[in-house]
């Protein structure tokens, strides 16, 4: 984890940083030559002028976009379904390619666990994985966003074709809005953990397109509040549904 966390830091001059075997690495000189001639006819001589290497790194970076659909059972006076809304996601990919690259950038006693990664991935902790829009329809509606600012992979998908299976920390905060007159705390504090599985299918070349699901386990809100709470999974655990299509694009950073 350290020796992941001082990567990023190399790279985090850059707007967005981090798995691709398509990632590139290249090193450009630029050696620019001139010649002068003495104006007073005594010969010719020759300068050579070297600029600074430039170095070039070519990060993938994926983009995700699609709708997605929170089951939320009982909380809050919840009445409904599913809520409606949209996932997202941005993340910066850095392969094993571009780890052994730039081994020089990362601590020497990290160095040996940050090459035994096959890939990272990065994103910024404020873009929220899914967004809760959901007006009322049957007298409940909700609004919120929900972040997943770390994660693990347990299963990793080979060229965006197959199964993904990570963990995750889960924040999520709602504003659920119900007619009942006998719900009085309109407001979904989650803090927890989820499991989510997802089946890539590849488009083309920088696409393709994600289904999944995502199950949220959360600290029962009454023991957020110092209360008693029931062990009810409608209490503490939110599933969601979701499709998402994702692209795929170079990034040049210049250390």
């Amino acid at each position: 984890m350290y020796a992941i966390l001082f990567l990023f830091s190399a790279f985090a001059a850059s707007p967005v940083i981090v798995q691709d075997q398509n990632t590139t690495f290249t090193v450009s000189d630029d050696v620019k030559n001139t010649s002068s001639s003495s104006k007073n006819g005594t010969g010719t001589s020759s300068k050579k002028k070297k600029k600074k290497k430039k170095k070039v790194i070519t990060i993938p970076i994926e983009v995700g976009l699609g709708p997605t659909a929170y089951h939320l059972g009982g909380m809050n006076g919840s009445d409904r379904t599913f809520h409606s809304g949209v996932s997202l996601s941005g993340q910066a990919i850095i392969s094993k390619k571009l780890i052994r690259q730039n081994k020089h950038m990362i601590p020497r006693e990290y160095r040996k666990m940050a090459m035994a990664q096959e890939e990272l991935r990065i994103s910024k902790v404020w873009i929220p994985e899914s967004i809760i829009l959901s007006p009322s329809t049957s007298g409940t509606s909700a609004f919120g966003a929900s972040f997943r600012p770390i994660s693990m992979s347990l299963l990793r998908a080979k060229k965006n074709r197959g199964l993904n299976i990570d963990l995750g920390a889960r924040f999520t905060y709602a504003y659920i809005n119900s007619d009942d007159p006998e719900i009085v705390q309109p407001h979904f504090i989650g803090l927890g953990i989820d499991g989510k599985a997802e089946f890539r299918i590849p488009l083309k070349k920088k696409t393709s397109l994600g289904i999944g699901w995502t199950s949220h386990a959360y600290i029962p809100q009454e023991m957020l509040s110092g209360g008693s709470f029931n062990i009810n999974p409608s209490n503490w655990h939110v599933g969601q549904a979701f499709v998402k299509y994702y692209y795929r694009f170079p990034y040049q950073y210049r250390p």
